[in-house]
């Protein structure tokens, strides 16, 4: 039996077996899972097809396996055997404290107890026993370390858990993997993760078709990004194959060969899928049209005719097409295909020969858009052909109607009784059926839009007969609208704001409309600060051109200075001649250009004016003028000045390249300094022209000032009279003393604000007399104006009364004073109403100025026949000394009739009268002539001499009257532009009166007489009555120059004051509504004779269409005359039943009809010398003008029977009685023969 220390020792040894067992075991599991599960996993991904790199896998797992076998099991386990002895030593290494005790043990339990070599039997039994008892106190198991085994078999597990999730997670895979592994030469395969098939494989295809295969993209069709297909040809030496990629397309992968004509083998691979047969395709003879005749019906609305088209189209769109065809194969079925349209079925004929397709097919061809178009065609054989053979569309569209506004091209701002021009351009691809104004008011947000129809075409669009107008874009129409739009009807209020638009429709139905333009209303003092603001910037836009200008200039000139000292040109000398012509260019486009530069600006200016019916002559001539001045800068000088410029730029580079070097320069010729000098003298020329433009502007505009300022004063008083009635409600019925501290000093401000205005006034009227002083000469008519208004001023003491009313509001006399204000504004008001100088008072003044000159160049006609006879006289002095004496006395007196001409011919310049002007120049210098010859004693040369001055002097006086004339003509025109609404007020208050009579008279019937308050209601009535007539009167004498509205107003004016009178004397009967009934009729012809003609296209709205414009119309001279004779017409036709009247009336009051006959008579004459004034021939030269003279034709109308005529239209109400009865005995005249009016041709 074993010594238990041998026991132990066998027990250690079987534990370290069993650790090493495990140890070997653990490694060599997880050697040979790990390389099996990297090689499963990398043939997983890389899917090895190759069978060399199966096998080399598989020997590397086999390798693994020996190579851990031999290391773990052969050498650490098998080889590594350990002893008694050496299991001891390993424990004495592990417990130090047994020393080496334990391994002599064992050798001493080996031994004999009787072995004499061994030595003592006792010490060795004592050693074992010592041995055993320590042995037994300590674990001898300890011995062996059990880490490696652990972290061997922890390894193991690691790895045979990640490998057996992979086997959990796909055990198909898993399965394949080993399998590989374990057969390398054997048939075992991944699935394939691609999958290469083609989409209905093409097997046979039409010669000269193209051959396209597409691979099936799905969920079970997975494909790789590059996928090639292989081409197989038969050819007489075997076989012969290409291959290419397939090309992605719209996300599936296809191949495409053009134009196949042989047969050939196909098919595809792509990632781990080769598995692909080869496909067969065969190519045959295809389908295809033989030939193809198209027929196009056009929309009804546009009023085409139907033609027949290449196969190329371009129709209309929503044209239908007819369409009919033969083929070259007996067809299955054909399709027509358009570009993104569904395919349309065509109509196979019974032969299997012919296509067709007409435009009452279920599906018809409608030619929608552009594209192309096609017809697919497949035969018996199931072939398909024609898809190969396209044609373009061209669609072209019926645009909805372009709509522009032109006029206004901005938004603008007008007063609340302003007009706009309002003109839109309209354009159609074909015919424009309306054209309508549409405008949204800010006050008005309870309506959408309101609409003005400006065009209404009635009748259908037109008709065509010839083709081919479309392709030869002959098509169209094109219109222009103008509108007068009158903002008064509206009724807005400032700030109100109008958002206007056009519209246009034509016959698809479409409506085209224009962008939106604002209006807004303004104030007329917001106005006149805005057309304060746009005249300083024109002003001032002009000092800015002259700058430029002057800078240019001083370049030119140290050029010139360069030229002139040095004569040559440098390099330098370019390049400042360059600069300069940079900045003449800019001051040219300021200058002249009509989009952005100060024409630009003075075309919106006028505009604005026009728009808001500001009467400013003054402003409109000089705004005229300044254009004028650009219009002859530029025709004169300044595209002269650039041409030079060029030129000498252009001769300088010349020179300085052909000189041998640029820094010493060329040498300067003729040439350039010509070029140079003439740059300079016209740039001299421009400056002192804008120069001498802007001094006259400025002090036109410090004339035009003061009408801004008064204008400014006006609205201070308003201001102020406001203030002072708030303040008048607090201290109603109070003394000035019972107010409280802060109302007294209220008081004092405001009448100090009183002062101050006046103290204003005072300095403005003492600038006005300055200013009227320096025009005198200069610019009479504003002269004239500044001195009307300073006498208005100092006439109607506007200071003193502002002085008074400070007065009477610091002493709490508010009610006075509200008076006194309110006459101080009205008085201001006129005050600037006279220098806002409105074209009636400018034609005013002038008609004044030229009555004046006539009467002075009369006095110089007179002195000058004297003069020319004195002279004549002088030449028959016998005595050769007194001759000599008295012809240096009339040479004296001739220079001095000179100086008065020269004088007054600048002032006749002035006065616009220029063919006057222009006479008189020439008579002043034969004045001169005859002084030079009277001073050398040519007595004879002298008076041939002052005879030729005395014949231009009459040409001048004739020539001045006419210019009178024509200007009291204008006066006429002007003050009848006003007149209408003027005889509109008239007449309403006169058919008040009569209204008021009526009934006081009714009252006096049914009571027998009048109470205390009606009698005062009839003295209202009666000094009603005085004032309409007094106004009517004051009317008639302004029309003076109109004898026939004079006659008329005067007329109305007798009658009313007949009435007045008899009011007065409180009669209320017959007697006085008959002369009050009389006035009103009289002011009724009136406003008959000057109503606008009504008819068809005499309204505010003007258009034009694409095919021709509107007629013209009497000018303003032949509507004036037609007015007149209007008015003859009626007047007397008031004179015809008036005399029937009193013939009627003979038998009942004799005397009293004979007077009234009497009074007929009179009222006759004075119209039979009306119409003999009316028919006299204007007094003219035509020779002067020959432009002027009339273009005769045999074959049209006079403007005489024309007018005629107009006295037998039907639409004149006749007077009560104008029918039947007795004439009146009627003074004879002749028939008018009237001078044609002149107008402008259309």
């Amino acid at each position: 039996m074993a010594h238990p220390l041998e026991q132990k020792i066998g027990q250690v040894r079987k534990r370290a077996r069993l650790l090493l067992a495990l140890y070997a075991a653990g490694w060599t599991l997880s050697a040979v899972a790990l390389t099996a599960l990297v090689l499963a996993l990398l043939d997983y991904v890389f899917r090895f097809q190759d069978r060399g790199i199966r096998l080399m896998c598989s020997g590397a797992v086999v390798a693994v396996a020996v190579w851990t076998l031999y290391r773990f099991w052969y050498q650490a386990f098998w080889c590594s055997r350990l002893s008694d002895v050496q299991v001891a030593q390993r424990i004495e290494r592990r417990f130090p404290s047994l020393g080496d005790r334990l391994a002599s043990t064992i050798q001493f339990l080996k031994q004999p107890e009787v072995d004499p070599q061994a030595g003592s039997a006792a010490l060795r039994r004592a050693v074992v026993i010592q041995t055993e008892s320590e042995l037994a106190q300590l674990d001898v198991t300890d011995a062996i370390e059990p880490r490696p085994t652990q972290q061997a078999v922890a390894v193991a597990c690691v790895v045979l858990l990640v490998a057996g999730l992979f086997v959990a997670a796909a055990p198909g895979n898993a399965r394949i993997a080993l399998a590989r592994l374990a057969r390398p030469l054997g048939d075992d395969a991944w699935p394939r993760y691609y999958r290469v098939e083609f989409l209905a494989p093409p097997t046979q295809v039409a010669a000269g078709q193209d051959f396209e295969a597409e691979l099936i993209r799905d969920a079970e069709h997975r494909l790789p990004d590059d996928v090639r297909i292989h081409y197989r040809y038969k050819t007489p030496e075997g076989y012969e194959e290409e291959s290419e990629s397939m090309k992605w397309l719209n996300g599936a992968l296809v191949a495409r060969k053009e134009s196949v004509n042989r047969p050939f083998w196909y098919r595809a691979e792509g990632g781990d899928d080769n598995s692909m047969k080869w496909i067969r395709l065969n190519v045959l003879e295809a389908p295809r049209l033989e030939a193809l005749s198209l027929e196009l019906h056009p929309p009804e609305y546009s009023g085409l005719p139907v033609e027949e088209s290449q196969n190329s189209i371009r129709a209309l769109r929503g044209t239908k097409v007819a369409l009919s065809a033969t083929t070259n194969k007996k067809l299955k079925a054909a399709r027509l295909l358009q570009t993104d349209a569904e395919p349309i079925d065509l109509v196979i004929g019974e032969d299997g020969y012919t296509v067709s397709l007409g435009t009452d097919a279920g599906e018809p061809f409608v030619i929608d858009k552009s594209g192309q178009y096609w017809v697919e065609l497949a035969d018996e054989e199931g072939l398909s052909g024609g898809a190969d053979e396209r044609w373009e569309i061209r669609a072209i569209a019926d645009g909805e109607p372009t709509v522009t506004v032109e006029e206004p091209s901005t938004n603008i701002y007008v007063t609340p009784g302003g007009e706009v021009a309002v003109r839109i351009a309209v354009k159609d691809d074909l015919a424009i059926r309306d054209v309508a104004l549409h405008y949204k008011r800010s006050d008005r947000t309870d309506v959408e839009d309101f609409a003005v129809e400006l065009f209404q075409r009635d009748k259908p669009p037109p008709r065509y007969d010839a083709p081919g107008l479309l392709v030869s874009g002959k098509l169209g129409e094109s219109r222009v609208e103008e509108y007068r739009w009158q903002l008064a009807e509206l009724r807005l209020e400032p700030s109100a704001q109008l958002t206007f638009w056009a519209t246009a429709g034509d016959y698809l139905p479409q409506t085209g409309k224009s962008t939106p333009r604002q209006i807004t209303i303004i104030t007329p003092a917001e106005l006149e600060e805005r057309l304060a603001q746009r005249q300083s910037l024109v002003f001032a836009e002009l000092g800015r051109v002259l700058k430029m200008q002057q800078d240019a200039r001083g370049q030119t000139k140290a050029l010139e200075i360069q030229l002139d000292e040095v004569g040559r040109v440098a390099k330098n000398d370019v390049d400042h001649a360059q600069g300069a012509e940079l900045n003449q260019r800019q001051v040219t486009r300021t200058l002249t250009s009509e989009t952005e530069g100060i024409p630009a600006q003075i075309a919106d200016y006028l505009a604005e004016l026009r728009s808001n019916r500001v009467d400013s002559p003054d402003v409109e001539r000089k705004m005229t003028a300044i254009l004028d001045e650009i219009e002859r800068l530029q025709s004169q000088n300044l595209g002269t000045i650039e041409s030079d410029l060029t030129r000498f730029i252009k001769a300088a580079q010349t020179k300085l390249a052909d000189a041998a070097s640029e820094s010493a320069g060329a040498q300067a010729g003729e040439e350039l300094k010509s070029a140079m000098a003439s740059v300079g003298a016209n740039q001299d020329h421009v400056v002192s022209s804008l120069e001498q433009l802007l001094g006259d502007l400025s002090r036109w505009d410090n004339y035009r000032r003061f009408a801004r300022d008064i204008g400014q004063l006006e609205r201070d008083q308003q201001e102020i009279a406001r203030r002072t009635k708030e303040l008048a409600a607090e201290t109603l019925g109070r003394e000035l003393k019972q107010l409280d501290e802060q109302q007294q000093a209220d008081l004092k401000k405001l009448g100090s604000e009183q002062i101050d205005l006046s103290r204003r006034l005072e300095k403005i009227e003492q600038q006005m007399s300055q200013m009227s002083n320096s025009l005198a000469e200069t610019d009479p008519l504003a002269a004239s104006t500044l001195a009307d208004g300073l006498h208005q001023a100092r006439q109607r003491a506007i200071s003193g009364q502002m002085r008074e009313a400070s007065g009477q509001v610091e002493r709490n006399q508010l009610g006075q004073a509200t008076q006194q204000q309110a006459r101080v504004a009205k008085d201001l008001e006129e005050m600037m109403s006279i220098l806002s100088n409105r074209r009636e008072q400018e034609l005013a003044r002038l008609v004044e100025k030229l009555r004046e000159a006539e009467d002075e160049l009369s006095g110089i006609r007179k002195q000058q026949a004297g003069l020319r006879k004195k002279m004549r006289d002088a030449e028959q002095i016998a005595d050769e000394a007194e001759r000599k004496r008295q012809l240096e006395r009339l040479t004296r007196q001739q220079k001095q009739l000179e100086d008065q001409a020269a004088r007054l011919a600048r002032r006749l310049q002035r006065l616009q009268a220029e063919q006057a002007s222009g006479s008189m120049s020439s008579a002043a210098g034969k004045m001169a002539g005859a002084g030079q010859s009277g001073e050398q004693g040519d007595a004879g040369s002298a008076q041939q001499q002052a005879g030729a001055a005395e014949k231009d002097l009459e040409e001048a006086q004739q020539q001045l009257a006419e210019r009178r004339r024509q200007a009291e003509q204008d006066l006429a025109r002007e003050q009848l532009a006003r007149l209408e609404d003027s005889l509109k007020s008239l007449h309403e208050r006169q058919q008040k009166l009569i209204q008021e009579t009526q009934r006081l008279e009714n009252l006096r019937v049914e009571a027998g007489r009048l109470s205390r308050a009606q009698l005062g209601t009839l003295g209202d009535v009666a000094r009603g009555q005085q004032g309409l007539e007094s106004e009517t009167t004051q009317l008639a004498d302004k029309l003076m120059l109109s004898e026939v509205i004079h006659l008329a107003l005067d007329g109305a004016a007798t009658r009313m004051s007949e009435a007045a009178e008899l009011l007065d004397d409180r009669q209320t009967g017959a007697k006085a509504q008959g002369a009050q009934e009389a006035a009103r009729q009289r002011l009724a012809q009136l406003m008959t004779a000057f109503k606008k003609d009504q008819r068809p296209g005499a309204g505010q709205k003007q258009g034009g269409g694409g095919s021709g414009g509107g007629g013209g119309g009497g000018g303003p001279d032949g509507n004036l005359v037609l007015a007149q004779l209007k008015l003859l017409k009626l007047m007397q036709q008031d004179l015809n039943g008036r005399y029937r009247d009193a013939v009627a009336a003979r038998e009942d009051d004799p005397r009293g009809a004979g007077r009234t006959i009497s009074e007929i008579a009179q009222e006759q004459g004075k119209l039979a010398e009306l119409v003999l004034k009316l028919s006299e021939p204007a007094v003219e030269n035509p020779e002067d003008t020959p432009e002027k003279l009339p273009d005769v034709r045999e074959d049209e109308t006079s403007l005489d029977d024309a007018l005629l005529e107009s006295l037998e239209l039907d639409d004149i109400p006749l007077g009560e009685g104008a029918a039947g009865g007795e004439s009146p005995p009627e003074v004879p005249a002749p028939e008018p023969a009237l001078t044609p009016a002149r107008e402008e041709p259309n």
